[in-house]
């Protein structure tokens, strides 16, 4: 994928974290969706779980916004991103509430170095949506 081949019907980028545990082992992968499997590791993403806002509805969590820091590498290392930027998760207000969210979306702003001329900047247009697992993908990939 950082390779500048453009993904075939079959392959995507995907943000993979634990509903339950945002914190621990998020990942942004490479992926092959039909078979399933994993491509390329692409970067981490951190939540400042400290700085997040909560909306709910009538008792129920409606959306979170949390501020998060995205670090990407391929190419063995040698094209590499640091980025922030606020991370809206939605979630359904009827019941029964699940603990994964329904949508969501991450706007960014950041630097990265490649080997060539000069770094790059991510700029703050940069942005990405975020929708509900796919049922055929039930697991991590792996690497």
């Amino acid at each position: 994928m950082c390779e500048g081949a453009p993904p075939t019907k079959t392959q995507g980028v995907f943000l993979f974290f634990n509903c339950a545990d945002p914190t621990t082992g998020t990942i942004i992968a490479a992926i092959n969706t039909d078979p399933f499997s994993g491509i390329e590791q692409l970067g981490t993403v951190s939540f400042d779980t400290d700085h997040g806002i909560a909306t709910t509805k009538n008792g129920v969590l409606t959306q979170v916004m949390v501020p998060i820091e995205i670090d990407l590498s391929c190419v063995g290392d040698t094209v590499t991103a640091t980025t922030f930027g606020i991370m809206t998760l939605k979630f359904s207000a009827l019941p029964p509430s699940d603990s994964c969210p329904l949508s969501g979306s991450i706007k960014i702003l950041g630097v990265g170095d490649m080997p060539g001329p000069a770094p790059f900047v991510v700029n703050n247009g940069s942005s990405g949506s975020i929708g509900k697992r796919s049922s055929s993908i039930t697991s991590f990939p792996l690497f």
